[in-house]
């Protein structure tokens, strides 16, 4: 069986720098998951343009606090999406079962 339709699963071990390509005029990009209780929801890519000075340790603790929060402002809109849902429906039900039809 191949690879096909198989999604990659994403560890927190997995190395987090991607190999420069040759002729970009960039430094090195730095991804980094966007992590929230214990699922990772996306990555997020930080590059320079026109700039070869690699990233910084404060420039890598910017992008970890950058991350970091919109992970969490990402679960917090899924989290009021789902509770939003159970809401309308639940509203819908109570309104379905009114005896006097209105």
């Amino acid at each position: 069986m191949g690879r096909r339709g198989r999604k990659r699963q994403l560890k927190l071990e997995d190395e987090y720098w991607c190999p420069n390509h040759p002729g970009h005029r960039h430094a090195q990009p730095a991804r980094r998951p966007l992590k929230a209780r214990g699922d990772i929801l996306g990555i997020i890519v930080f590059t320079r343009n026109d700039n070869k000075t690699p990233f910084t340790t404060d420039d890598l603790a910017l992008a970890e606090e950058l991350a970091a929060r919109a992970a969490l402002s990402l679960d917090n809109a899924r989290q009021y999406t789902r509770e939003r849902e159970a809401a309308v429906a639940l509203q819908r039900k109570l309104l379905a079962a009114d005896p006097d039809g209105r």
